[in-house]
């Protein structure tokens, strides 16, 4: 095993493998870090030595087939663009993203981001085999986390509950409780935000979250 992994430089300042690792939220996947070589993490700098500059990591794993996550530490932001399992299931992601909140509030982060996608015809290379179908589905999975919908995509939502019947006060938490089927068949791809802050309506969501996954 390679214990040695150079720091990198980002806005002025050094960041760790382990640190980069774990504001991408990676320990809640595989807790024990520094034992891992199995762990694969490409860096890229974008906008360099600007207010702007960002770190966009890519990542992969024996349980990871692809998390790539972008790194504004100007803005204290960090974007989630894209996360594959190897296997299906809500408790790893639900581990992830605990550890990427406790970890990322703790460096002042202000707000996590997604782009909860629909895609029913994603393909992505898997273990080395060419590239299989994957379709992506967080557009139903991430607000059982605390993502809530961006401005931008809750006036999208509101049309769609309009255009489906539905009264455009309905949060998307109220009308997969009543008609989970329709936004099943019918949703699609939207923005949301993760409040880091201590007591919000982010941490709230994901901590009555938590019995779900023990049980």
């Amino acid at each position: 095993m390679n214990l040695y992994h150079p720091c990198h430089k980002i806005c002025g300042k050094l960041y760790s493998r382990i640190q980069l690792l774990k504001l991408a939220g990676v320990h809640g996947i595989h807790p024990r870090l520094h034992r891992s070589d199995r762990i694969k993490l490409s860096i890229s700098v974008l906008d360099k030595d600007s207010e702007d500059e960002s770190v966009v990591l890519s990542i992969s794993s024996v349980s990871i087939v692809r998390l790539q996550v972008v790194v504004y530490p100007n803005k204290k932001i960090i974007q989630n663009q894209l996360f594959v399992k190897q296997k299906q299931g809500e408790g790893s992601a639900f581990n992830w993203v605990n550890k990427q909140t406790q970890f990322t509030r703790g460096y002042a982060y202000q707000y996590l981001k997604c782009e909860a996608k629909r895609d029913d015809h994603y393909k992505i290379e898997i273990n080395g085999v060419q590239p299989q179908s994957c379709p992506l589905i967080g557009y139903k999975i991430w607000m059982k986390f605390g993502y809530l919908m961006t401005t931008a995509s809750k006036l999208i939502f509101q049309q769609f509950l309009r255009e489906n019947g539905k009264a455009n006060t309905l949060t998307i938490f109220d009308l997969i409780k009543t008609d989970e089927k329709l936004w099943d068949i019918k949703g699609d791809t939207w923005y949301g935000e993760f409040n880091l802050a201590e007591g919000s309506d982010s941490e709230r969501i994901l901590r009555e979250y938590r019995p779900a996954v023990r049980n």
